[in-house]
């Protein structure tokens, strides 16, 4: 059943992608704000905005709500980490990881983890391979992130 669900979610944001109406992020966070938060792996994260995430999943729907907040360090937020209010423009900040890419990060990991199956409806993407499903063409495109959408069908002419 899992595996359905993915497939049409990948259907409609495929269709909707080969119209230009959208970008990858709308792709993650609609994904994103899907998941069931709770049955993921506890494994804290810090924001930038000072709040303590329980794992990656919490800080993606965190994200896709506002994106200005992105990584500050792994584990819990502490007294030690800046005050998202008081840091100064001229100020160093510690190294932090783009709420952004994690959000990608994320949803690849888990397409990773997906069976696509054997479904057949063919699209061409730009590298000119023909992908069986657009749950293929995800897995791929996590990897190539230029990879768009051609057009639905085998592709005329392999490279």
């Amino acid at each position: 059943m899992q595996g359905i669900k993915t497939y049409l979610m990948c259907v409609v944001v495929i269709i909707i992608m080969h119209l230009g109406f959208v970008s990858g992020q709308f792709l993650y966070c609609n994904w994103v704000n899907g998941r069931n938060c709770t049955s993921y792996h506890h494994s804290e994260i810090c924001g930038t905005d000072g709040v303590s995430y329980p794992n990656m999943c919490f800080f993606a729907k965190s994200y896709c709500r506002d994106k200005n907040i992105h990584i500050r360090h792994e584990g819990h937020c502490n007294g030690a980490d800046p005050d998202p209010g008081q840091i100064a423009v001229t100020t160093v900040q510690p190294a932090i990881f783009n709420g952004e890419n994690a959000v990608q990060d994320f949803f690849c990991y888990q397409l990773s983890h997906v069976e696509c199956g054997s479904h057949r409806e063919e699209l061409c993407a730009s590298d000119h391979r023909t992908y069986i499903n657009p749950c293929e063409y995800e897995k791929q495109r996590c990897t190539h992130q230029t990879l768009h959408v051609l057009y639905f069908g085998l592709c005329l002419v392999s490279r």
